[in-house]
């Protein structure tokens, strides 16, 4: 908590239900700490903990270059999530939007346009956010390929024409994206040799495993979208509902400047020689110290 700067972690246990969790808030100087929630079968509490914490992060630095008043939090369950989830718990509104507005604002960086015509996408994961994001794919007559450990994911993948391959092998496809739709930390050390994309740009939290990991992207010649960026679909979302009526238009309009925020990005990171991880990190972290400088800051007093 103090490596990250993290103002609470509160964990809770309800022996009757067999519920486990914890939430955990990171920084609150732009606003109310705002984060979705997450179930998955840890393997131990400390594994838990790591994960709320550094998702928690995610979303302060995701709202920051959103340009939201927002701040960061995340609640974890231990549970699985296949026999245990409800549909309260399913509240995913925008994040496909923000993911696919991210692939093309890439692709116009790398390509010279932003449109996904031909263009081979491998996507690690195929949830609901990969789903909605490969349907916008094919209109765009994009060739995807899936994997995920979920099977009734993959015949969902297959049920839409799309070719399935094994969880290890989407690493070494040849493909001009790869989309990671699933668990963090899959960009590291051991992956980036093998993958062959030209962006990497996906909906999945915290791809990178560490920070040196979007470093070596960048020396490897390779766009990575930060994560935080254009999955911020859905906390944009939820900000429009704050102190106002739900407005979708404006959520809508919101997301979709996604789009100029990551070409933004990306040609300040060409610019600079700077990683767009770094660069998306400095973005959000500039507005954290300029709101800071005017706005006492709540440390749970």
């Amino acid at each position: 908590m103090n490596r990250y700067g993290h103002e609470q972690l509160v964990m809770f246990s309800d022996p009757a239900s067999g519920l486990k969790g914890m939430v955990a808030i990171h920084d609150t100087t732009l606003g109310p700490s705002c984060g979705g929630l997450r179930i998955w079968p840890y393997a131990s509490e400390k594994e838990a903990v790591t994960d709320a914490l550094r998702l928690s992060r995610a979303m302060t630095y995701k709202s920051a270059a959103a340009e939201l008043p927002l701040g960061g939090g995340k609640a974890v369950i231990i549970a699985d999530s296949r026999t245990q989830k409800t549909e309260a718990l399913l509240q995913r509104l925008m994040e496909w939007l923000g993911v696919y507005m991210g692939m093309k604002a890439c692709a116009k960086v790398v390509w010279g346009t932003d449109s996904l015509r031909g263009k081979k996408v491998a996507m690690q994961g195929f949830g609901k956010v990969s789903t909605h994001t490969a349907h916008h794919l094919m209109k765009e007559d994009s060739e995807i390929i899936v994997t995920d450990v979920n099977g009734d994911a993959l015949n969902a993948a297959k049920g839409m024409g799309l070719k399935v391959l094994k969880p290890d092998e989407i690493y070494d496809v040849e493909c001009d994206i790869f989309s990671p739709c699933a668990l963090g930390g899959v960009i590291n050390k051991n992956t980036i040799p093998r993958i062959k994309a030209r962006v990497v740009a996906g909906g999945a939290n915290n791809q990178l495993l560490t920070e040196d990991d979007g470093e070596e992207l960048h020396r490897r010649g390779i766009l990575y979208a930060p994560d935080y960026l254009i999955n911020a679909g859905g906390v944009i979302n939820a900000s429009t509902e704050i102190g106002a009526d739900y407005n979708p238009e404006l959520a809508r309009e919101k997301t979709e400047r996604i789009y100029e925020i990551m070409g933004r990005i990306a040609k300040e990171s060409k610019e600079r020689e700077m990683s767009t991880a770094r660069m998306a990190d400095r973005l959000a972290e500039e507005r954290l110290a300029s709101v800071r400088a005017i706005k006492p800051i709540y440390r749970g007093r």
